[in-house]
């Protein structure tokens, strides 16, 4: 498809531009979007990574990001770098009354991610754009709407045009050729000659920018919709081999038990009944009784273990961009997933209760009154599965133990000290993970004693100071102005005066699975402590 957006009338849509930006950075990382954005590269070339997904731009190419995507910016180390950032917000008028009222992504038909190439008349669009909206003149806002709506006409009416191609931009539009029709017969060759390069080459250069060849990359997109096929449908094997692009089943049994370890039909039968997890604790708590959920909520950067391991045995995704922010849609995801049974913490909203209980028959554990362990049990015991429970926190056990000997013996009575950085302020990260795990499990020592503690408590940097821990977990959020105030914060003199900055002993923490409270997250705690500690990156 050539246009930007699908089967939209836009004869009611009204355009109104947030802001655009101008950058130089070579390098911007976990850009949040809260509205729809485009990218337009005016030089330079790179990669550009959208929750997850990595897609290859050159100079002229623009990008649509819709909102609620985390996407990163990486240009070539010697290629120039010079582009804008133009956020936007979709107005729909309607016809009766003549209002208008503000639109997300569920309202319009839009591909999600177009990458235009050689597009020559819309950059000068932009930089105009740009100039007028830097002179910061009140009346400027009719020609800003004006360029916005030009631009959107040009980026409608586009047609891709027909020239020689950049070499990272054919194997780019081979490996979305294989996502599209991976059904049909492919090989290698096919794919060289449509990107216009030799076989040898081509395979070489694939391999490079994906880290997979070409046919296990094949391989592994028709893999996942074998998986999906099997647990959503009752088709047989053999029909499902034809669907993915097999021709026969015997081999597409063989591709999968090479790859999963077990047969498909023994996969349909592990997976038969399909269990919808609502929330990442619910899927935590799922994954350490060794129960992949049919549906669960993944994000690359938020869920980002179980994105990685389990996205192509998780069947339905349901958003999970800011938790219970999104509930309707995946209320919608649900009911069209028709699941056997939903399983969450008790914490819903009494709305959300009822719209779940009309999909499926609803179970909810104590997220409030019990720890992380019994909440495993309550599950353990529902789904008959206790025995699995108690060996997995034996294990676990274990484990800690283990492990908090032999931190003891590196660091000794070092004390630590977490902090998540928010907008322009530092909190103490004091969570129920934190304090069960990091501070009772592992043993680690605290600056201040327990009665002290209080729950994500707002501190100065003189109480930082104060506090002065030998080693700083920090988290950061990873939006323009927390990480702003994250640069200013590493250039402050009082900063550079801690004892764990000066014996570089300051650690980054992700989110994930430091604020999720659940058995098989607090595991990869554990882990990722000893990992930070001895000087392994996680």
């Amino acid at each position: 498809m050539n246009n930007l957006f699908v089967q939209n009338n836009w004869t009611d849509i009204l355009l109104d531009m947030e802001k655009i930006k101008k950058s130089n950075k070579r390098k911007n990382d976990h850009i949040i979007t809260k509205y729809f954005e485009l990218v337009f590269i005016k030089e330079g070339k790179g990669d550009i990574t959208i929750d997850g997904k990595t897609y290859i731009f050159n100079k002229n190419n623009i990008v649509f990001i819709p909102p609620e995507k985390i996407y990163s910016l990486a240009f070539t180390e010697n290629s120039s770098v010079d582009y804008y950032q133009l956020s936007f917000h979709i107005y729909k008028k309607e016809p009766v009354t003549n209002k208008a009222f503000l639109i997300d992504k569920k309202t319009l038909s839009y591909l999600p991610i177009k990458m235009l190439y050689e597009e020559n008349e819309i950059i000068p669009l932009v930089e105009e754009l740009y100039a007028i909206f830097t002179k910061k003149d009140e009346m400027s806002v009719f020609l800003q709407r004006a360029l916005l709506e030009r631009i959107f006409f040009n980026l409608l009416k586009y047609s891709k045009p027909k020239s020689k191609k950049d070499t990272r931009m054919a194997i780019e539009e081979t490996r979305e050729y294989i996502d599209k029709y991976f059904d049909k017969k492919i090989t290698i060759d096919s794919l060289a000659q449509k990107a216009d390069l030799s076989a040898k080459y081509y395979s070489e250069v694939f391999k490079k920018e994906y880290g997979i060849g070409v046919i296990e990359y094949l391989t592994s997109v028709r893999l996942n919709k074998a998986k999906e096929l099997l647990i959503k449908t009752e088709k047989n094997i053999c029909t499902i081999a034809k669907i993915v692009g097999y021709s026969d089943e015997f081999y597409l049994s063989r591709k999968f038990k090479q790859s999963v370890g077990i047969s498909p039909s023994l996969y349909r039968k592990k997976r038969k009944f399909k269990i919808a997890s609502y929330d990442f604790s619910t899927t935590g708590h799922l994954i350490a009784l060794n129960i992949v959920p049919f549906a669960a909520p993944l994000h690359p950067k938020w869920t980002s273990s179980y994105y990685q391991n389990y996205s192509s045995d998780i069947i339905v995704h349901l958003n999970a961009f800011r938790k219970h922010t999104n509930w309707e849609e995946n209320i919608a995801k649900l009911k069209e997933a028709d699941p056997d049974i939903i399983m969450a913490a008790d914490e819903i909203s009494e709305k959300e209760k009822s719209a779940l209980e009309k999909i499926a028959p609803l179970f909810l554990y104590s997220q409030t009154i019990k720890n992380w362990r019994e909440q495993l049990i309550e599950i353990a015991v529902f789904l008959k599965m206790e025995k699995e429970a108690a060996d997995w926190l034996k294990d676990y056990d274990t484990y800690a133990e283990v492990s908090a000997k032999e931190l003891k013996r590196r660091v000794g009575n070092d004390t630590f000290l977490i902090v998540s950085v928010y907008k322009n302020s530092i909190f103490l990260n004091r969570s129920k993970t934190m304090l069960e795990v990091f501070y009772g499990d592992l043993r680690i020592t605290p600056p201040q004693s327990e009665d002290q503690m209080k729950y994500n408590e707002q501190i100065t940097m003189e109480e930082l100071i104060a506090l002065n821990p030998n080693h700083l977990f920090v988290n950061i959020r990873q939006d323009t102005e927390t990480l702003e105030y994250w640069k200013e914060i590493i250039n402050m003199p009082l900063w550079n005066t801690l004892e764990a900055v000066q014996r570089n002993k300051v650690y980054l923490i992700s989110s994930d699975p430091w604020k999720e409270y659940s058995a098989s997250a607090h595991l990869r705690v554990i882990s990722y402590t000893k990992a930070l500690l001895s000087g392994n990156s996680t």
